[in-house]
């Protein structure tokens, strides 16, 4: 009961990935017998919603990245996490390290710029490299500036829990 809007920007489309993530972080010698069965289940479901029309009850927003259409890519990620793991990749860790600034960006950006950029970019696919570029070096911008500050506040926070600690018990 959820407007479109409102249900994009929650955590819970998210907690499935975030969960096999820290599952395969604590289980690298995990066997991938389970898989296949959520591959299929993930291209079933695509198709079924994007070509064949079928409308499921239990989610009405955002088909295409819920938790039973990205059932595809968790047998892939894992297989990239368990082969690839000592393959190191700087502008991908970067990436990563600003994935969540790049999220925050994400959302500013759709919410007050793509309108208007979709207004002077007519072509489609001209439009999304734009906003996959812009987005993420938004991001990466933020990232660089936000994160100074957030270590600086973090070492004042221990600063001042050390003297309230020694204060307290000597």
């Amino acid at each position: 009961m959820l407007n479109g809007e409102c249900y994009r920007l929650l955590i819970f489309r998210y907690i499935l990935l975030i969960a096999y993530g820290c599952y395969l972080y604590g289980h690298e010698e995990r066997s991938n017998k389970k898989d296949w069965l959520m591959f299929f289940v993930g291209i079933n479901f695509i198709v079924l919603t994007d070509y064949l029309g079928y409308k499921p009850i239990t989610v009405k927003y955002w088909q295409r990245t819920c938790v039973y259409a990205i059932l595809y890519f968790l047998p892939l990620f894992g297989y990239a996490m368990r082969h690839w793991k000592n393959v190191g990749c700087r502008p991908l860790e970067l990436l990563g390290r600003a994935s969540y600034h790049i999220f925050f960006s994400q959302m500013l950006y759709y919410n007050y710029w793509d309108e208007r950029v979709g207004l002077l970019v007519t072509k489609r696919w001209i439009h999304l490299i734009v906003n996959i570029v812009v987005t993420i070096c938004i991001g990466i911008a933020f990232f660089y500036v936000e994160t100074p500050f957030s270590r600086f506040i973090l070492k004042r926070a221990d600063r001042l829990e050390l003297r309230t600690h020694t204060k307290r018990y000597g």
